[in-house]
Formats: C-alpha cells, structure tokens, sequence
C-alpha cells in the first residue's frame, strides 16, 4: 500500500525506492521496533546503540536495489568480539532466505562474513559490540546485513562473483519480507545462543557448511 496514493511502477527503480519510504512500515516480530529514518541504516545503528537506543530498534533501507538492516541487541553474555554477532546475522539470513527460495536453489555461507545464491554473493553481514572488558557482557551489540535484492541500473547481471535474488529466482520475494523473516529467525538464534552458548551457533555453521558442494 503506497501511503500517499502514488502508484509505482515496479519497473522503475528510483519510484521504487522512493516507494519505501512513503509506505507503511512492515509488521516487525514481537520484540522488535521500526526507527524511522533512511540512508546509512548501520552508522544510525551504531550511533543510536551508543546513545541510549532500545534493544530490537532496528533500522533499514532499500536503495540502488540493496536492502540495508541493522538492530541493535543486548547480549547477555560475555565475548572477546563481534564474532557471535556475525554468526547470528549468517544463520538468521541464511535461513530466511532458504524459506524464500525457489525449489533447488542453494543458499551458501561464505565466511567469514556473507551469503551467496548459487554461488554468486548476495549478502554481507556485519556486527558491532561496546567496549569493555571481555569478562562481561557489552552494554549494546548491533548487527546489520546488506542483501543485493535486485541488480542496479549500472551494473546489470552477475558482476565477477556477485548476484542478486532476483537474478535467481526470487522475483516475488520484496526487501520487506527479507527483514520480516530475518528478525523471525534472528529471534530463533538468539534463544539457542541464550541456552546452550555460542556452541549452538557454531554447530549450526558447522551443519550448513557440511551441506554445501566443495568448490571446484
């Protein structure tokens, strides 16, 4: 639903981002909170974590056909770097776009820090902690994720390694429904890592890597 009353051609890439931001906000999973705003989803973030922002604010925009997402967390156990953050990011998109994905099309992990469709890339995920003393849980955490949902106007098709979903079959599938489904399964990841340490994390990675074919 366009807010305004404009209607969108879903060919044209600046109407379609523009789109985004007069459109109702997604329906976020429990837990989570839409701050409004656009551009640099993960600087806002980071800042926002710094000064006071509620665990499960979360952040996003849609531009030049990339989805960028960033939410800040608040751990509750100890860790040296982000490394955990990172992991929950790769196993909640991983997910998520395996329930989005057409029949047979691989999702792979590539670490230490993306996700590819068939072998071209796709995402990037980061993730941020407080400073402080490694014995104790950081004040904040903020992980962010950036998904190619659609090739841009200057560089259409796969460019060396990378992709877009669309290119691969994920024509009905909007950034919306990447976030939405990304924050469900981040919820899923954050409970593991709650009960049974980053050793859940770990084994997950370990069984989705196992999965995958060796490269030739």
């Amino acid at each position: 639903m366009i807010g305004s009353g404009f209607v969108v051609h879903p060919g044209c890439p600046v109407l379609a981002e523009w789109s985004l931001a007069i459109n109702e906000m997604p329906a976020l999973p429990p837990g989570f909170a839409a701050v409004p705003g656009g551009g640099d989803a993960w600087t806002a973030a980071v800042r926002g974590a710094e000064t006071g922002d509620d665990p499960g604010s979360v952040r996003w925009s849609f531009l030049s056909g990339m989805l960028h997402a960033a939410v800040v967390l608040a751990p509750d156990r100890p860790m040296q770097d982000a490394g955990p953050i990172i992991a929950l990011g790769a196993l909640a998109l991983f997910d998520a776009l395996a329930t989005l994905a057409p029949p047979q099309v691989p999702i792979h992990l590539l670490p230490p820090d993306g996700l590819a469709v068939d072998g071209g890339r796709v995402a990037t995920i980061q993730g941020a902690i407080a400073p402080g003393p490694s014995e104790m849980p950081p004040e904040w955490a903020v992980l962010g994720f950036e998904v190619t949902v659609q090739a841009s106007d200057t560089e259409p098709g796969r460019t060396l390694d990378r992709t877009s979903l669309h290119e691969e079959g994920f024509g009905d599938v909007t950034a919306d429904d990447i976030l939405v489904n990304s924050l469900r399964h981040l919820l899923v990841w954050l409970d593991a890592w709650g009960q049974d340490g980053f050793a859940a994390l770990a084994l997950a990675l370990r069984q989705r890597m196992a999965q995958q074919p060796v490269p030739a």
